[in-house]
């Protein structure tokens, strides 16, 4: 950073983009921009930071409170199932029409999925989903076993409506550890919950 603000400075250059790709691996690497961005080096530029771990970007200590200028933040998603549809040359109204295409569709989706690599029928998708998932949970110094059992519990609950308390029986921890790891899922956008304390009566 100290190289590019003394670039920036040589060249006369008064406001540029800079794109910090990967950041994550970095620990506490919002202390760098933080400082820069405070001494008013970049004031006038625009700063992109990129990560492929979402815990590394969206829990980070630093969230730029009051130094973010016009920017925001944008989370990259795997597709929805309309954006999987229209991804596949079809409009939203044919699909709409015909019953048989958006069933075939659906179901298209419901076994690949919203990830690229899925989609376009890559060999190693399942490969690297799994990997990556796997690295997240340690990353984020979670219990890789744990997070099956609460994933597999809560997938036989589901429609039902459930509780931490009925998680927890289920996985044999405790509801306050459940919750911990519901809420490490949600960060890691695998699930979204309303799940309560308790059962409902």
């Amino acid at each position: 950073m100290a190289e590019y603000v003394k670039e920036k400075r040589r060249r006369g250059v008064k406001s540029a983009v800079l794109i910090l790709d990967e950041v994550t691996p970095l620990e506490d690497w919002w202390k760098i921009i933080k400082y820069y961005i405070d001494k008013g080096e970049l004031s006038t530029d625009v700063i992109i930071v990129s990560g492929s771990s979402s815990l590394g970007i969206t829990k980070s200590v630093e969230r730029f409170p009051g130094r973010k200028g016009y920017g925001k933040e944008i989370s990259v998603l795997p597709l929805s199932f309309p954006q999987f549809v229209e991804v596949h040359g079809y409009k939203r109204e044919e699909v709409l029409s015909d019953s048989a295409l958006s069933s075939a569709l659906f179901e298209e989706y419901t076994k690949k999925g919203g990830f690229p690599k899925s989609i376009n029928c890559h060999s190693d998708a399942e490969e690297a989903l799994i990997d990556g998932i796997t690295s997240e949970v340690y990353k984020g110094g979670k219990d890789l076993k744990k997070v099956q059992e609460v994933l597999r519990s809560i997938m036989t609950k589901i429609p039902s409506a459930l509780s931490f308390n009925s998680v927890a029986n289920d996985v044999g921890i405790s509801h306050v550890t459940v919750e911990e790891y519901i809420e490490f899922l949600k960060d890691l956008f695998m699930i979204q919950s309303h799940i309560t304390r308790w059962e409902t009566r």
